[in-house]
């Protein structure tokens, strides 16, 4: 591609412009690593939760619910979106729960696993959101790592 230069004389003259190559800025890249730690670091802490049963204390209402474990049906997604069920209304948890027992059947680590997944993805958005809105890469990070292990043994229930 060549640059057009108008001299003294009104002659058009070309001249070579330089060709950069395409590459993600340095910050990019940072941000994908920073958002591969986060990922990898929040998978490895609470991983240990495949292994965990339900507990009696809820699960009951919403996992072991008659309309959950029949799966995706008209009559199911109406409930879903109508039901005050446990005193809730929650439609997107209902179909959750309804596409996990779907999925998995009744393999508690499977649900938890998903709930982790949902977790890592909201962690990511909020350090999408906090360095798009500050700019500050590790600042962003820092935050958004503690929001990641800020759930762990943060509620201890009673069953």
């Amino acid at each position: 591609m060549a640059k057009v230069r108008r001299t003294s004389s009104s002659v058009a003259v070309a001249e070579p412009v330089e060709t950069i190559a395409i590459t993600p800025p340095a910050s990019e890249k940072q941000n994908l690593w920073i958002c591969l730690a986060l990922a990898v670091i929040t998978l490895a802490v609470y991983f240990q939760v495949s292994g965990f049963e339900f507990i009696g204390y809820d699960d009951p209402d919403y996992v072991g619910n008659a309309h959950v474990c029949q799966g995706f049906t008209a009559q199911n997604l109406q409930w879903a979106f109508t039901s005050g069920e446990a005193a809730n209304w929650f439609p997107l948890t209902r179909l959750s729960h309804i596409l996990d027992c779907s999925l998995f059947g009744s393999k508690s680590g499977a649900h938890h696993l998903v709930n982790v997944l949902i977790h890592i993805f909201g962690t990511l958005m909020l350090f999408a959101f906090l360095q798009r809105a500050t700019g500050a890469h590790w600042r962003s990070a820092l935050v958004a790592f503690l929001l990641a292990l800020s759930f762990f043994r943060c509620l201890e229930l009673e069953t």
